[in-house]
């Protein structure tokens, strides 16, 4: 089983306002930014990986639950 504890944005990846912005200031910074769960779904399946569930937790994060069968 894989946890994955991250914000992310909205599958259309417009939104949520403060994760885009938090997206934004990230790729100005670091050339990072945030990802949404659909991203997340599409590299774990490429990798054998299923995507179980997406639980909400704190303000804007998730959980993102994942398993190898």
């Amino acid at each position: 089983m894989l946890l994955i504890h991250d914000v992310l944005l909205d599958d259309d990846q417009a939104g949520p306002l403060p994760i885009a912005l938090y997206s934004a200031a990230l790729f100005t910074l670091t050339q990072g930014r945030a990802y949404s769960g659909q991203e997340y779904e599409n590299w774990l399946s490429a990798s054998g990986i299923s995507v179980e569930q997406i639980t909400d937790t704190l303000i804007h994060c998730k959980v993102i639950e994942a398993i190898k069968r």
